[in-house]
């Protein structure tokens, strides 16, 4: 989600949203940057965990704002944007992935990644110009989705080598 569109979560429901999780990360993460008086931070949470009594995000009693699932088997947008600020490793991750159903055709496409020299977007087979500059590894590209699925591809280079990242989309009509 673009900073700019994204908007805080009510409290309660059960509507917690990946791409704001990563707007607070991201935006935690500059104030902890121009404050080298701070000798030690962390993200709050690695996991999502249990919790009785709570009745917020996709699951009651539980606590959705891990940077992975509570199963441990799905990595979230903001655990790839700390991965390539913390990590030499070349890959390319599209974030907002299981935001399948969009709301609009106009969005701003992201990708974050770290290790790579080149970085690409290409929306059903159409390679789109390089994205704009960026100090944190985040990549962006607005792009007006076609009606019906869309197969977007990002693919960072190195050396030769490519670390692609897919995922399917589709507008509301």
């Amino acid at each position: 989600m673009e900073h700019s569109t994204v908007k805080p979560p009510v409290i309660p429901s059960r509507v917690n949203p990946e791409g704001y999780e990563t707007f607070v990360h991201r935006n935690s993460w500059k104030q902890i940057e121009t404050r080298p008086c701070l000798w030690g931070t962390f993200g709050w949470n690695m996991f999502d965990f249990a919790s009785d009594g709570r009745a917020e995000g996709d699951i009651l009693g539980r606590n959705d704002k891990g940077l992975v699932t509570y199963d441990r088997r799905v990595r979230k947008d903001a655990f790839y944007w700390y991965k390539a600020h913390w990590t030499t490793t070349p890959f390319g991750y599209l974030t907002s992935r299981r935001w399948t159903d969009r709301t609009t055709a106009a969005t701003t496409v992201k990708a974050c990644g770290n290790g790579v020299d080149t970085v690409a977007l290409t929306p059903n087979g159409t390679p789109v110009g390089a994205p704009a500059a960026s100090p944190d590894h985040t990549y962006p590209w607005p792009v007006t989705l076609q009606s019906g699925e869309n197969v977007v591809t990002v693919t960072g280079v190195r050396n030769g080598h490519s670390h692609t990242d897919t995922g399917t989309w589709t507008p509301a009509p």
